[in-house]
C-alpha cells in the first residue's frame, strides 16, 4: 500500500475530483479527513470509505475563509497527530455570468452557455485540443494523486502537476 500510515486531508472532498482521491487515498492505506463547505456529500464519502474498510472523517471546511481552513487543519492534527498530505481539489467561482441573481441576466446572457452545444460537442472541442486526443479520467487523476503523495514521490514539495493529457492551449 503506497499510504499507508499516512494521514492525508482532501479539501473539497464532496465534489468529482476531490471524492475520487480520497477513495484513492483510503485505498492506498491513507486515513483520511474529508473536508468542504457542504455536508451532505462529504459525509456520504466518509460513510462510503469506511464501509469498504477504509478510514476516514468528515469534517467541514470552508477554503475561502482562511480561519475555517487553519480550525480544520488544528483539528485534524490534534485528533492525528501530524498531517502528512493535504490535498486541495476545490473549485472557485467563475466571473461572468455566475453569482449574478437570475433575475438580472440578459436573455442572451442566460442562454449563451447552452445555445447549440450539447455535451458530446463540449468533449469533441476540449478532446481535439489535447496530445493524447481525450481528457484525463478521475481514476487517472485520483491514482496520481496517490502517487505523488506517495514515500515513492517524497522530494515532491508544493509541486503542481499538468493533468490534461497534453491539452494545446492557444
Amino acid at each position: 500500500m503506497l499510504l499507508e500510515n499516512k494521514n492525508a486531508i482532501v479539501y473539497g472532498a464532496g465534489g468529482a475530483i476531490g471524492g475520487a482521491v480520497a477513495r484513492a487515498f483510503a485505498h492506498e492505506g491513507a486515513r483520511v479527513f474529508l473536508a468542504g463547505r457542504s455536508p451532505g456529500p462529504v459525509t456520504a464519502l466518509a460513510g462510503e470509505i469506511t464501509a469498504k474498510g477504509g478510514r476516514a472523517e468528515a469534517g467541514h471546511a470552508d477554503v475561502l475563509d482562511a480561519a475555517s481552513v487553519e480550525a480544520h487543519f488544528a483539528g485534524v492534527t490534534a485528533r492525528a497527530g501530524a498531517v502528512d498530505v493535504s490535498f486541495n481539489a476545490f473549485g472557485l467561482p467563475q466571473r461572468g455570468v455566475q453569482g449574478i441573481p437570475l433575475a438580472e441576466l440578459t436573455p442572451d446572457a442566460f442562454a449563451a452557455p447552452v445555445r447549440d452545444t450539447t455535451p458530446e460537442a463540449i468533449r469533441a472541442f476540449f478532446d481535439a485540443r489535447t496530445s493524447l486526443g481525450r481528457q484525463p479520467t478521475l481514476t487517472e487523476v485520483a491514482e496520481t494523486a496517490a502517487s505523488l503523495v506517495s514515500d515513492r514521490a517524497s522530494a515532491l514539495t508544493g509541486t503542481i502537476v499538468n493533468l490534461s493529457c497534453g491539452s494545446i492551449v492557444d
